[in-house]
């Protein structure tokens, strides 16, 4: 892999400000070179919705 494409890679990736998730790159070759690459970013967030429901239930519950 050529080193300019990587170090474009790594600032796009960067450019993404990722602080919580993932990220995907994708390389696409053509005549044993890279043609393109994609990112694709995940993010997950975590609530507390659920957990509130089920202790408010057993709170109830112990009266």
């Amino acid at each position: 892999m050529n080193e300019d494409v990587w170090k474009q890679i790594m600032n796009d990736i960067a450019n993404q400000n990722i602080r919580y998730g993932s990220c995907e790159v994708r390389l696409t070759f053509h005549d044993g070179r890279i043609d393109f690459y994609e990112l694709t970013t995940r993010y997950r967030r975590n609530t507390n919705a659920l957990r509130s429901k089920c202790s408010r239930e057993k709170e109830a519950d112990n009266g």
